[in-house]
C-alpha cells in the first residue's frame, strides 16, 4: 500500500488543485447561470410585455385619431353612402378595432392589477365614444338626413372642438399616453437594475479569474519541479534514440510517476534492441527466426511479423511469376514456332499435316500423336480420316478413318471440346519405344475449329500428364492449325480450279486458232472460185454450187465456233460465281490499285463500294505491317511470279485484324506481270 501512494503522490497533488480549480469554476457558473436567469426573465419581460404593449397602445391612439378625422368628413364631407372613408370608419369599428384588443388579451394578462385598471378605463373610454360616432353615423345614414335641420342641428355640436367626441378623443390619447408612461419607466427601471447586476457579474468573474489564475500558477511550479529530471536526464536518451541509437537508460531510485516513466522507457528501448535484431534476421531472409511481440498491441512488433509474412508470401508469388513467365515464354516461343511451320507448308496440306503433328508432338513432350480432316467418302458421309500421325504404329492406323461420334476422336468432333484423360484403359493404345510398349499415361484430344466451323482433330499422348499451360497451349495453337488446314484445302481448290480455267482458256485459244485458219481456207477457196468464174462461164454452176456448199460449211464452223466459246464462258462464269459465294475474293494490277472486289471482300472492309473499287490496297493495311517489311515483301515476290500465301494485318473500322489471303500474280499474253488474283480464307 505504501508503494501504491508513493506511486500516486505527483497524480494526487495535481488532482487536488484541478478539483479546487474544478469547484471554483462550478461555484462562478452557477452564480453567473443565476445571474444570467434573472436577467433573462427581466429582458423577456422587457421584450415580450412592456415593449409590444407600447406598440399596441400607440396603434389604439392611432386608430382613436383616425377615427375623429373620419367621423368629421362623415359630416362635412362624404354626404354620399358608400364613400371609401365612409367605408373605413366602419371597418374601423367593426374590424379593425375588436381585431387589436383581441391582439392584446394575451398582453393584458400579463400586466399588474393597476395597468389592467387603466386599460379598462380606457377600454370604457373608448366604447363610450364609439357610441358617439355610432349616433353620427346612424343620424347621417342617408343623403338627405344632411339636409334635416334638425338632425345637423344635433349632430354639429358633438364633432365641434368643445363638442363630446372630441373631448373623449382627448381624454383617451392621455389614458394611453399615462399608461405608456408607465411601460416607459418600467423598462427603464430593469435596464439599470440590468446594469447594476452586470457589474456584479465582473467583480465576481475578476476574482474568480484571480484564484484560477493564482492555482494555475501553484500547478505550473508543482509540475515542473517534478519533471526536471525527464527533461534533463532522460531527454538526452530521447535525443540519441532519435538519432536511431539504442542507449542505456541511467537507473533511478524514484517510485512515483517519474520513476515509472524511467521504468517504461528502459522497457522500451529493450524491446527496440529486440526488434532491431529481429530486423536485421529478416534482412538476412532468415524467416524462421522466433520472435514474440511485446503486446497483443505492439505495432511495430506485429508490424515486422507481417513483414515477414508479407516476404514469405511474396518470395512464393515470385516463384509462381517466374514459373508462369516460363510459361508464358514457351507458349509465345511456341506460337511462333508453329507459324514458321504454316508458312513453310502451307501450300502442300500433307506436308503441313505431317510437319504440324511431328512439331506439336516434340514441342509439347509428348510421345506419340495423330492429326484427323473431316472429309467426305463417295456416299457424301463424312469421315474424320488420319491425314498425319507421329510414332503410330504405322501398320494400324495408316488406312484408319473414323465416324463422326465414334471412339473419342469422333465424340470431340461431335461436341467440339477438348477430351482430356490421366487414366488411359488397357487397350485404348501403346507407346512403343526401345525398351518396349506401354500405354501412356494421359492422352489429349482437342478439336480442330476456326471460324466456328470445325476442320478436324489432334489427338497426343504421353508417358506423364499434361500440365494445365501445355493444355492451353495446344488449345490456342487449335485454331491457328485448323485456319492453315482450311487455307491449305482453299489453296489445293483454287490452283485446281485456276488450272482448269487456264486449261479451258488454253483450248478456247486453240478452237480459235483453227476457227479462224478454217476461215482462211475458205476465203482462199472462194477468191479460187471466183478466178475459176471469170475464166469459164461453162463450169460457173458447178462452181456456184461448190461455193454455197463452202459456205455452207463455214457458217456451221462459226456456229460451232461460238457455241464453244459461249460454253466456255459460261463455264468460266460459274466458277467466278462459285469463288464468289463462298470467300471473298479481289484483283489488284502491278501497282496495288482494286481493279475488282466481291460483295463478300467489301463486307469483309466495312466499307461501300466506291471507297474500296480503283483506290490502293495499301490504304486498308496496317502501319505496323508495313513498317515491319512484310508488304513489301509479299509485292517482291509475286513480281517473280511466286504463289502467296500468308496473313495480311488489315485496319478495319480502327481495329487490327489478319486475315489469311493466297496471292496468285497472272500474266498477259506477253508474258508481263499484268494482274494479281487474291483469294480471303476468313
Amino acid at each position: 500500500m505504501a508503494k501504491k501512494g508513493q506511486n500516486l503522490k505527483i497524480g494526487f497533488k495535481l488532482l487536488s488543485i484541478i478539483s479546487l480549480i474544478s469547484i471554483a469554476i462550478i461555484v462562478s457558473n452557477i452564480l453567473i447561470y443565476n445571474s444570467f436567469v434573472d436577467e433573462f426573465k427581466r429582458q423577456k419581460k422587457t421584450f415580450s410585455i412592456y415593449h409590444p404593449s407600447i406598440v399596441y397602445l400607440e396603434k389604439i391612439k392611432e386608430m382613436n385619431i383616425n377615427s375623429i378625422s373620419l367621423t368629421k368628413n362623415w359630416v362635412f364631407i362624404d354626404k354620399d353612402t358608400g364613400t371609401v372613408q365612409k367605408k373605413q370608419l366602419m371597418n374601423l369599428h367593426d374590424k379593425e378595432y375588436p381585431q387589436l384588443l383581441q391582439d392584446m388579451k394575451w398582453l393584458v394578462e400579463n400586466w399588474e392589477k393597476e395597468e389592467q385598471n387603466l386599460y379598462f378605463d380606457l377600454l370604457s373610454s373608448m366604447d363610450s365614444l364609439k357610441n358617439k360616432q355610432m349616433l353620427v353615423m346612424d343620424k347621417l345614414s342617408f343623403f338627405e338626413d344632411y339636409n334635416d335641420p334638425q338632425i345637423m342641428f344635433e349632430i354639429i355640436p358633438l364633432i365641434s372642438e368643445e363638442g363630446d367626441i372630441i373631448r373623449s378623443s382627448y381624454s383617451i390619447n392621455a389614458q394611453i399616453n399615462k399608461l405608456s408612461e408607465i411601460f416607459s419607466e418600467k423598462i427603464s427601471d430593469l435596464s439599470v437594475q440590468s446594469e447594476e447586476k452586470f457589474d456584479d457579474l465582473k467583480l465576481i468573474y475578476s476574482w474568480i479569474t484571480i484564484g484560477i489564475i493564482f492555482l494555475l500558477i501553484f500547478l505550473s511550479i508543482q509540475v515542473m519541479r517534478n519533471i526536471l529530471y525527464i527533461t534533463n536526464t532522460l531527454n538526452k536518451v530521447i535525443d540519441k534514440v532519435k538519432q536511431g541509437l539504442l542507449p542505456d537508460v541511467p537507473k533511478t531510485r524514484r517510485k512515483d510517476e517519474i520513476g515509472e516513466l524511467n521504468s517504461n522507457l528502459e522497457s522500451m528501448i529493450s524491446n527496440l534492441k529486440k526488434l532491431s535484431a529481429f530486423a536485421n534476421e529478416i534482412g538476412k531472409n532468415k524467416f524462421d527466426t522466433k520472435f514474440q511481440p511485446a503486446s497483443d498491441v505492439d505495432v511495430l512488433g506485429n508490424a515486422l511479423l507481417q513483414l515477414r509474412e508479407n516476404l514469405i508470401k511474396a518470395q512464393e508469388e515470385t516463384n509462381i511469376r517466374q514459373i508462369e513467365n516460363t510459361q508464358r515464354n514457351w507458349a509465345s516461343q511456341g506460337i511462333a514456332v508453329f507459324n514458321e511451320v504454316i508458312r513453310d507448308t502451307s501450300n502442300n496440306l500433307e506436308q503441313l499435316t505431317n510437319a504440324v503433328i511431328e512439331k506439336l508432338v516434340n514441342y509439347t513432350d509428348s510421345n506419340i500423336g495423330g492429326l484427323y480432316i473431316i472429309n467426305e467418302d463417295e456416299n457424301n458421309e463424312k469421315l474424320l480420316e488420319l491425314a498425319a500421325f507421329y510414332a503410330y504404329d504405322r501398320h494400324k492406323y495408316i488406312q484408319e478413318s473414323v465416324k463422326p461420334g465414334e471412339t473419342l476422336i469422333g465424340q470431340c468432333y461431335i461436341e467440339n471440346d477438348t477430351i482430356y484423360i490421366s487414366e488411359v484403359p488397357e487397350d485404348y493404345i501403346s507407346i512403343v519405344s526401345g525398351l518396349g510398349s506401354d500405354k501412356p499415361k494421359s492422352i489429349l484430344i482437342v478439336p480442330l475449329q476456326f471460324n466456328e466451323i470445325t476442320y478436324g482433330v489432334v489427338e497426343i499422348a504421353s508417358f506423364s500428364e499434361f500440365e494445365k499451360y501445355k493444355i492451353e497451349f495446344v488449345e490456342k495453337i487449335s485454331e491457328t492449325i485448323a485456319s492453315a488446314i482450311s487455307t491449305a484445302k482453299i489453296n489445293e481448290r483454287t490452283t485446281r480450279l485456276l488450272e482448269e480455267s487456264n486449261e479451258k482458256s488454253k483450248r478456247l485459244e486453240q478452237q480459235e486458232v483453227q476457227a479462224r485458219e478454217n476461215i482462211s481456207k475458205v476465203q482462199l477457196q472462194i477468191k479460187d472460185l471466183q478466178e475459176k468464174y471469170t475464166i469459164s462461164l461453162d463450169t460457173n454452176e458447178m462452181l456456184a454450187g461448190e461455193k454455197d456448199l463452202i459456205i455452207s460449211q463455214l457458217e456451221k464452223l462459226k456456229k460451232e465456233t461460238k457455241q464453244q466459246i459461249e460454253d466456255e464462258k459460261q463455264v468460266f462464269l460459274s466458277l467466278q460465281r462459285a469463288i464468289n459465294q463462298t470467300m471473298p475474293y479481289y484483283e489488284m494490277n502491278p501497282n496495288g490499285d482494286i481493279l475488282y472486289a466481291n460483295p463478300m471482300y467489301v463486307q469483309l472492309l466495312n466499307l461501300p463500294e466506291d471507297e474500296v473499287f480503283d483506290h490502293r490496297h495499301i490504304n486498308f493495311i496496317s502501319r505496323d505491317f508495313i513498317n515491319s517489311g512484310n508488304y513489301k515483301q509479299i509485292w517482291d515476290d509475286l513480281k517473280e511470279n511466286k504463289k502467296v500465301n500468308t496473313s495480311i494485318q488489315y485496319m478495319i473500322d480502327g481495329k487490327s485484324k489478319f486475315i489469311n489471303e493466297n496471292l496468285v500474280p497472272v500474266k498477259d499474253k506477253e508474258d508481263k506481270f499484268s494482274k494479281v488474283f487474291v483469294f480471303c480464307n476468313v
